[in-house]
C-alpha cells in the first residue's frame, strides 16, 4: 500500500497577471474555514506566498512562464469533459504553482482544503485552466469552482482529483484506470478488459472509487466490493497493466 502523499500540487494556468495579494484570495478562503492564518504568518518574497493552512503549510508561487505543453499534451486530449480544454491552455502566458505540503489532518481535508485554496485564487486571477498535478487532470475554472462550492472533507468530488480513463482495447471490449488514487494512500484501479461500454463501465467505477475516497477503506486481495448487496466484484493486487505503475487493485467484471 503506497505511503500518505506528503505534497498535494495544483497549477493555475494565467492569460495574464501575477502574484495575487494574498488579503484578496485569504479572505475569499476564510468563506470556507476559520482558521485562517493571522497576518504575521503569511510570508511573500521571491514570488512565493507561504502560510500555515490547517496545520500544513500552503505555497502559492507564480512563474512568468507557461505550464510546459508537454505536461497538458496528454491531458487536454482525454478531458472529454472539457473539449475546449487544448485551445483554452495552448498559448497561456503563466502560471501559479499551489502546493500544500505536509501529513497533518486526514488526507480527505487536504485535498479539499487545495481544491478550496484553488478556487479562491480563481477568483482573483485571469485563470486559463487549472491543472491538478496528482490525478494530471485538467479543468475550466469556472467548472472547478462550482464543484468545489458543495465540496467538504465529507462530501467528496472525486472527478476533480482523480483520472477516470475508459479505453478501446481493439478487440471490442473496453479497459478502465486511474490516476489519482496514490494521492489518497490508495492503489490505483484497472479493469483489464470487459464488455460494458464506457457509460456503464463509469457506472460501476465511479461509486467504488467514491466509496474508497470517503471511507478511506483499504479493500484487500480477494475481497469483493459491489454497489448493493447482491453485486460482488472480485478484487485482486496485482500488477498493473501500465509500464511503471507498479501494483494496482484489479476489479473483475464480466
Amino acid at each position: 500500500m503506497s505511503k500518505d502523499v506528503a505534497m498535494l500540487v495544483a497549477m493555475v494556468a494565467l492569460n495574464s497577471g501575477e502574484l495575487p495579494e494574498p488579503r484578496d484570495f485569504l479572505k475569499s478562503l476564510a468563506r470556507v474555514y476559520r482558521d485562517m492564518p493571522r497576518p504575521g504568518q503569511v510570508r511573500t518574497a521571491d514570488a512565493q506566498i507561504v502560510f500555515p493552512f490547517g496545520g500544513n503549510i500552503s505555497i502559492v508561487g507564480f512563474v512568468s512562464q507557461p505550464i510546459p505543453w508537454s505536461q497538458l499534451k496528454g491531458p487536454c486530449e482525454t478531458a472529454w469533459w472539457w473539449p475546449e480544454a487544448a485551445d483554452c491552455l495552448n498559448g497561456h502566458a503563466s502560471h501559479l504553482i499551489i502546493a500544500l505540503t505536509g501529513t497533518a489532518g486526514d488526507v480527505r481535508d487536504r485535498h479539499a482544503r487545495l481544491t478550496h485554496l484553488v478556487a479562491a485564487l480563481l477568483e482573483h486571477t485571469q485563470a486559463a485552466g487549472v491543472y491538478w498535478g496528482n490525478g494530471t487532470l485538467v479543468h475550466e475554472p469556472r467548472a472547478f469552482r462550482t464543484q468545489a462550492d458543495g465540496l467538504t472533507a465529507e462530501q467528496l468530488v472525486p472527478q476533480l482529483w482523480i483520472d477516470m480513463r475508459v479505453e478501446h482495447n481493439g478487440d471490442g471490449t473496453n479497459r478502465f484506470f486511474t490516476t489519482g488514487m496514490h494521492a489518497f494512500s490508495q492503489l490505483e484501479l484497472e479493469i483489464d478488459r470487459t464488455p460494458l461500454d464506457p457509460e456503464s463501465l463509469l457506472d460501476v467505477c465511479y461509486p467504488t472509487i467514491d466509496y474508497i475516497l470517503r471511507s478511506g477503506v483499504r479493500i484487500g486481495h480477494g475481497e469483493t466490493i459491489g454497489r448493493t448487496a447482491e453485486e460482488k466484484i472480485k478484487v485482486t493486487h496485482a500488477p498493473s497493466m501500465l509500464e511503471s505503475r507498479g501494483k494496482v487493485m484489479k476489479l473483475t467484471l464480466v
